[in-house]
């Protein structure tokens, strides 16, 4: 079953990853770029902390440069 919405998203995704060639620091900065420009306003939350049993139930090792923290 295909969804038109997800697949627009979709759409919208890859066009804008291949306007900024695919790099997440541009695509980042044109998403700040549009957000400053739209009007609207935007709520920032705060971080929810990680509780202990999510990172235990992670699978395997994380990589080093992904940032997220694996503890021992």
């Amino acid at each position: 079953m295909l969804d038109h919405i997800t697949e627009e998203i979709r759409a919208i995704r890859h066009t804008l990853a291949e306007q900024c060639d695919n790099d997440i620091g541009r695509i980042f900065d044109r998403l700040q770029k549009l957000a400053a420009s739209s009007g609207r306003n935007y709520v920032s939350l705060p971080m929810r902390p990680v509780s202990e049993k999510n990172v235990a139930d992670q699978e395997g090792p994380l990589h080093p440069s992904s940032g997220s923290v694996h503890k021992k």
